[in-house]
């Protein structure tokens, strides 16, 4: 056992945080070569709970992430019995609707009237006012797929992420992956399980494929949902087809394709035959610049004015994807017109893009550069592996630098203290430390996504695992836990497994401080009424320390260490308690299942587990370390 010699504090804009508030020691376990369970003892501390060493920790981790993903399948689909006992009561979202909205959230404000005005200034709600105004009146009766975020029923481009993860897993490991290993009503049909999923996430949009190849990539209502999903009556629409999300579309539907081959079975081959014409339509659409989406309608304000509108699609989002798109189709089927579209051009878009800290390379990056192009593209290939190892390297030194591993940004980034929002989540960044072990083969790569994953299975300051589902205690008030709950009528208090909540808390002086730490009022300024604060910290601090959130807050950050910033009020902190599929629950998929290794299976008494009634009995239920 070694202690752990970081810093114990960290200070910016003159205000000290206290990062753990304890001393941090580390066990190295690498000499116990028997699989099973342990515990550890300290004489004088006490015993830590018990925990697994070996594949059947990190096949465990996989099949429940992977089931955070199956339990937010959009419509409720097989959600039931006997492939789980958290089930939605009847399906949803069955049917889609047409709409002419924008499908890029970024591209809003190149929605203009003659004057210049922007959309997002005379409609704030954006696309929630546009779908609506612009609803065709078309049905698809058969649109249906896709996952849910928290809360959320829409499904949009993001959730490509998703797919990508559970692909990329497979093409990088088949020999980890298995037909009947997850438990899904797809189960038995021939293809490997992660495959079935990360299906689910793609043929919505194959499904909504346009006749000319083009894809929209979100399905939104006009407002968020306020009731279950089965019980809602609100319509879903599909937006406007679009270059982007068709060049997107066509990167992992080839990858998928790619997939499916390697499977190799008669099922998979015929599917992938499927999604590689889907694919090379799709791509044939994206890259043609005469296929931007574009826009000109009327809109009438609250007071009957109405505004004329126009807007073109931006070719630079389309042009960081065509690299991408066509290496994976080029990867596919050797056909050279795919590499012909890999040009300077393009490879630097997409290179510029990638190197982008503000983008999450890993979920982005063109991996066939790294791992299937070498001969086809020796210098891209080079660029890229310089860059992906040179990342790990830096990464791992920022790891280095935390108590418990926990992430891999840099003292003097505004992340390291701003930690909500999954920023700290370890797989955010921690996937170049496996593409580094694969290649180069060095173990030190490894260690380093191990020690990341064993942070989300419980080796962090809070002694808790971050996931529900996993571990001894793990969360159970989130955003979203009530929804399985309502067949029940909200009396089993044990939320679906496989769901990890942002967790952490990133500004004190937003909802924790004054709802759980003070007494607050907001001004009226109609009413000539000043914001009202009463500290309502404990003990002698109700005088001593003034009663503003602001200086509460600076108390708490001196006091209250960072990696325990936790404080459950489910929607009210939503960058805390929210969680979506693709930031922080596919890439604990795809982690888990490259470090698993051959030959798991999956305890069938895992799916036979039933939700608690008994909330007493649910560890989680006071989120405590």
């Amino acid at each position: 056992m070694t202690k752990r010699g970081t810093a114990s504090t960290h200070t910016k804009n003159d205000v000290t945080y206290l990062l753990t508030g304890e001393e941090t020691y580390v066990c190295d376990f690498s000499a116990l070569q028997t699989e099973g369970e342990y515990q550890i003892h300290i004489p004088g501390v006490g015993y830590s709970h018990k925990f697994r060493i070996g594949q059947a920790a990190l096949g465990k981790a996989f099949w429940t992430h992977c089931r955070g993903l199956f339990h937010h399948r959009s419509g409720c689909s097989g959600v039931v019995k006997p492939y789980t006992n958290w089930e939605y009561p009847k399906p949803a979202h069955a049917w889609t609707w047409e709409s002419n909205f924008i499908c890029d959230d970024g591209t809003y404000d190149l929605c203009v009237t003659p004057d210049g005005t922007t959309y997002p200034t005379l409609f704030s709600n954006k696309h929630f006012s546009m779908i609506p105004n612009n609803a065709t009146g078309h049905l698809f009766r058969d649109l249906r797929g896709g996952w849910y975020d928290a809360a959320d029923f829409d499904r949009r481009p993001y959730h490509f992420g998703c797919v990508r993860d559970l692909v990329e897993v497979y093409l990088r490991f088949p020999q980890n992956f298995t037909d009947s290993q997850l438990d899904l009503p797809e189960s038995g049909d021939g293809i490997p399980d992660i495959l079935s999923e990360a299906e689910w996430g793609l043929d919505v949009w194959r499904r909504g494929q346009h006749g000319d190849g083009g894809i929209a990539a979100w399905i939104e209502a006009d407002g968020h949902e306020s009731d279950w999903p089965w019980l809602s009556e609100k319509k879903y629409y599909i937006g406007l087809a679009n270059r982007k999300d068709s060049l997107e579309y066509a990167q992992c539907a080839a990858k998928f394709a790619r997939a499916l081959r390697i499977a190799g079975t008669p099922a998979a081959l015929a599917k992938a035959d499927v999604y590689t014409e889907s694919a090379i339509r799709a791509f044939n659409f994206g890259i043609d610049p005469g296929n931007a989406a574009t826009l000109e309608f009327t809109q009438k304000n609250s007071a009957n004015a109405g505004f004329d509108f126009s807007y073109a699609e931006p070719d630079g989002p389309a042009k960081c994807l065509i690299a991408p798109a066509a290496a994976a189709l080029f990867a596919l089927t050797g056909e050279p017109r795919f590499a012909r579209e890999i040009t300077s051009e393009n490879f630097e878009a997409h290179y510029a893009w990638i190197r982008d800290d503000a983008n999450d390379f890993a979920q982005n990056c063109a991996t066939e550069f790294l791992f299937d192009l070498d001969a086809n593209f020796p210098e891209y290939a080079t660029r890229m592996k310089s860059f992906i190892l040179g990342k790990a390297d830096l990464w791992r030194s920022y790891q280095e630098l935390q108590p418990c591993f926990e992430m891999t940004w840099p003292p003097d980034h505004a992340f390291y203290t701003y930690v909500s929002w999954g920023v700290g989540h370890p797989e955010r960044r921690g996937k170049a430390y496996i593409y580094a072990w694969l290649l180069t083969g060095d173990a030190k790569y490894r260690d380093s996504a191990l020690l990341a994953m064993d942070n989300v299975a419980g080796c962090n300051v809070m002694g808790r695992c971050i996931t529900t589902g996993l571990g001894k205690v793990s969360p159970v008030h989130h955003l979203d836990s009530w929804l399985p709950r309502a067949e029940h009528e909200l009396k089993v208090y044990e939320p679906v497994p496989g769901i990890t909540p942002y967790t952490f808390i990133g500004d004190l002086t937003g909802k924790a401080t004054p709802y759980g730490f003070c007494l607050y009022k907001s001004a009226r300024t109609d009413m000539n009424f000043a914001e009202l604060t009463k500290n309502i910290l404990p003990g002698g601090l109700t005088s001593s320390v003034p009663n503003t959130r602001a200086n509460v807050a600076v108390w708490l950050q001196q006091h209250w260490p960072l990696w325990r910033h936790v404080f459950e009020m489910e929607g009210q902190i939503v960058a805390q308690s929210e969680f979506t599929v693709s930031e922080t629950v596919s890439g604990k998929a795809f982690m888990a299942g490259c470090l698993m290794g051959v030959g798991f299976t999956p305890d069938p008494a895992w799916n036979e587990k039933t939700p608690s009634s008994d909330k007493y009995a649910v560890e989680g239920l006071v989120y405590l370390p």
